[in-house]
């Protein structure tokens, strides 16, 4: 299984990212505090639905934005049945998380029981 392809928004300090990931593989270079590391992050917040550093949904939203949206697609060896459906002799999966921060302190609590969301 690859990853092909990720966007992000608003998660940590980066605002937008689209990237198609070749299949080669690649090398993420930068200047420290360019998002690098945030980038990895993202990719094992979809893996495991939470921060590599332990870190709390509303934490990781970009500053000033009301959420942050991460997506991928992985594509699948040919499986025996398709997961998804089936195209070229791979299934693809998308994945894709909204996450919302809570409405400020004072501001008033929605009505909706927020137990169940992400």
């Amino acid at each position: 299984m690859r990853l092909a392809r990720l966007s992000v928004r608003d998660f940590r300090n980066l605002a937008r990212v689209e990237l198609e990931l070749p299949a080669e593989g690649m090398v993420v270079v930068g200047e420290n505090g360019h998002g690098k590391t945030n980038l990895l992050e993202a990719v094992y917040y979809l893996q495991l639905l939470r921060s590599a550093r332990g870190a709390r949904d509303q934490d990781l939203v970009r500053f000033g934005a009301p959420a942050f949206q991460l997506r991928l697609i992985r594509i699948c060896p040919p499986a025996p049945r398709p997961l998804v459906s089936e195209t070229d002799g791979a299934a693809f999966v998308s994945v894709t998380l909204d996450i919302e921060t809570p409405p400020p302190e004072g501001a008033g609590a929605p009505d909706e029981d927020l137990a169940g969301r992400v």
